[in-house]
């Protein structure tokens, strides 16, 4: 069973700068990263994008799914 949702059901939180970390991933190009949606950019902003960023957003490589983040151990 897969917890992978369409990238159009992500939480977008509207009031604050950012939405949620969650796990995101793209279909075709194969990649999974972490990531959130920025409001004032409307767009989302990954990890992994290349060396010298944590977080980073190229055209046209937006995810296509998502997942939402774990519960840490107790």
């Amino acid at each position: 069973m897969s917890d992978w949702n369409p990238i159009e059901t992500a939480p977008k939180d509207t009031y604050k700068v950012c939405g949620p970390t969650l796990i995101l991933s793209h279909k075709d190009k194969k990649w999974i990263r972490f990531g959130k949606w920025y409001v004032q950019e409307k767009c989302w902003y990954y990890s992994g994008t290349n060396e010298r960023s944590q977080y980073a957003q190229v055209k046209g490589d937006s995810p296509t799914h998502w997942m939402a983040m774990p519960h840490l151990p107790e």
